[in-house]
């Protein structure tokens, strides 16, 4: 009987382990936090990430109106003509760093497919 009785205390105190267990609130916050950082990180990245998209997308926009108007406001392009407008593209879209950039003519005006080098 003994026996039994000590296995009812245990199984009572182990329970009550349990209960309190369940209703402690120590370090909750902590896994709150844990749990919710890297969803908070990707947001802010995405940001960053939406913010820069955004703003090359206008200076490409920026730069395409540009050189349209400059195209269009000539009757007939030369191989002088692309050189200054690749010029004015290097200008608006600080080009310095990158390795070359390349305009092409429509429609077989000036002489073809024009690289400039950086």
């Amino acid at each position: 009987m003994s026996t039994l009785h000590n296995l009812s205390k245990r199984l009572q105190r182990s329970w009550r382990r349990v209960k309190q267990f369940r209703a402690g609130q120590c370090g909750v916050a902590s896994i709150e936090f844990a749990m919710i950082v890297p969803l908070m990180v990707m947001m802010f990245v995405g940001t960053v990430e939406l913010s820069q998209a955004i703003t090359v997308d206008r200076r490409v926009n920026q730069v395409a109106s540009s050189v349209a108007d400059l195209v269009a406001r000539t009757k007939s392009t030369t191989s002088t003509d692309l050189d200054d407008t690749m010029t004015v593209i290097d200008e608006l879209c600080h080009l310095s760093r990158c390795s070359s950039s390349t305009l092409s003519c429509p429609r077989g005006r000036g002489s073809g497919k024009r690289t400039k080098q950086g």
